[in-house]
């Protein structure tokens, strides 16, 4: 096999807030709502366009996309050949993420409009899966009893009506789900047929059909295919991606019902995306994907209400936006879905730093020394952090941490001569299921490791504690 010239690995397997805001309105908006904003407020997450990077940093959350082929021959999904296709999506997620649009509706004119939700993707990994059964997320599946109950017993074929006649009231299930009708063990009636119409007669149900049966039997018994859907389903999740929570999974599928894009994002580690080159082209494909992701990152449907900084009333589905009464959210179901609400975005900032769960899946937890951060003179972090290199206290600079801050799993805490740090209330410590390097001091240019618990460049105070050290 010959491998494609991507930037990220590739594999195939034969299977699967104190904020400054510009202008009196949009300070009133914010510190009315909130006037003491502390660890766990959403509104001291919020990216307003005011707040430096250096205060709230961009969150950069991996991706893991796997294609799952149905098979070898017929893959009916992306293959080794759709370079473009991945890097366009890719491209378009951190384009809706990052150029935020107007709002199409305005909540309240004092509502700050935001540019930027400072968060970004990055793709660790693209894997191919030959497997059918993870591949259709959604088909028609034959209805069944454990206890043998069902397929239902026959009672009679009635050719005058063109019907069978089922001892059992269950006409409803017949109107609700059936797709297609199986009949089996009546000779010649033994076949597949389309419903015209059930209904009760008496204790039994009757059960008309559209195509010819051929004689009077009482042999036979007979049962219904629905629709059955595995697009919000677990199973590709466990069994293709493993259960791993180290990154968000996209699981590029199929289906043999619906021909058109679907997708779900019920997890802040996976998605399914089915159909995803039948999504009205690269854009409107990554538009689909970055709405699942935003489920995945926390955020509902907006007609559900989630903030109070949504329209009252809007009209919900696949309309074009106006500034009457259909938004262009990224959450709901409109045609042009480019905005999202501040606090919408505070709360995926807020999530991503203080959500164990979620830090798990940022790149910062991969050590990089280039996500060093420096700190000079006197600084206080009223947030919760998390940093991807080494936190440097320069000579005689002092960081107050009041919140939880999470240092990667190689990084460490260097204090320089009459640097100090202090943890007033807060917590210092490794989301990433793994334990950090803890602090070393450096004086006469000397570097050494030390006891948190015991030296003057740290002070814990107000229940203040620092855990997960390697030994």
């Amino acid at each position: 096999m010959t491998p494609l010239n991507l930037q990220w690995p590739i594999r195939y397997y034969n299977m699967r807030l104190k904020v400054f805001l510009a202008g009196v309105g949009a300070a009133l908006w914010c510190c009315s709502a909130l006037a003491q904003p502390t660890c766990t407020d959403l509104m001291n997450y919020i990216p307003y366009d005011e707040v430096s990077t250096n205060d709230l940093p961009v969150k950069t959350i991996k991706l893991r996309m796997h294609v799952i082929q149905k098979s070898e021959d017929d893959p009916q999904n992306l293959t080794q050949a759709d370079t473009a296709f991945f890097r366009e999506q890719l491209y378009w997620l951190n384009e809706f993420f990052s150029k935020i649009y107007k709002p199409t509706l305005i909540v309240d004119p004092d509502l700050p409009y935001i540019k930027d939700t400072r968060i970004r993707f990055k793709l660790e990994e693209l894997v191919f899966h030959i497997d059918s059964v993870a591949w259709d997320r959604k088909y028609l599946k034959e209805h069944r009893a454990r206890d043998g109950s069902i397929p239902w017993k026959v009672e009679a074929i009635d050719i005058e009506r063109n019907a069978i006649l089922i001892p059992q009231n269950v006409a409803h299930l017949f109107k609700q789900k059936a797709k297609e009708i199986l009949l089996v063990g009546s000779g010649k009636n033994t076949g597949t047929y389309t419903l015209k119409k059930a209904y009760r007669e008496g204790q039994n149900t009757v059960i008309e059909l559209n195509e010819r049966l051929y004689n009077d039997t009482d042999k036979g018994q007979v049962t219904y295919k629905y629709v059955h859907s595995a697009n919000c389903g677990r199973d590709n999740y466990e069994r293709i991606a493993k259960k791993s929570s180290d990154a968000i999974n996209i699981l590029y599928t199929g289906s043999s019902l619906n021909k058109t894009a679907f997708g779900c994002g019920p997890s802040p580690y996976f998605l399914n995306f089915s159909n995803p080159k039948k999504g009205a082209g690269s854009y409107g494909s990554a538009q689909l994907l970055a709405h699942e992701l935003g489920h995945c990152l926390g955020l509902q449907h907006t007609n559900v209400g989630q903030f109070d900084d949504f329209p009252k009333k809007e009209k919900y589905g696949n309309y074009k936006c106006n500034d009457v009464d259909v938004s262009n959210n990224l959450m709901g179901y409109n045609l042009c879905r480019r905005y999202l609400s501040p606090k919408q975005m505070g709360h995926i900032h807020k999530e991503y730093a203080t959500n164990y769960n979620k830090i798990k899946t940022r790149v910062e937890c991969d050590y990089n020394s280039a996500a060093s951060v420096s700190i000079q003179g006197k600084q206080t972090w009223n947030r919760a952090r998390v940093v991807g290199g080494d936190l440097i206290i320069k000579k005689g600079a002092v960081l107050t941490v009041n919140c939880m801050l999470s240092m990667p799993k190689e990084g460490k805490i260097i204090i320089h001569k009459k640097g100090k740090l202090i943890v007033d209330g807060g917590t210092i410590t490794n989301n990433c299921n793994e334990e950090w390097e803890g602090v070393e001091y450096i004086k006469c240019g000397k570097q050494r490791k030390v006891d948190v618990q015991n030296t003057p460049a740290i002070e814990l105070k107000n229940g203040g504690n620092i855990t997960k050290i390697r030994k």
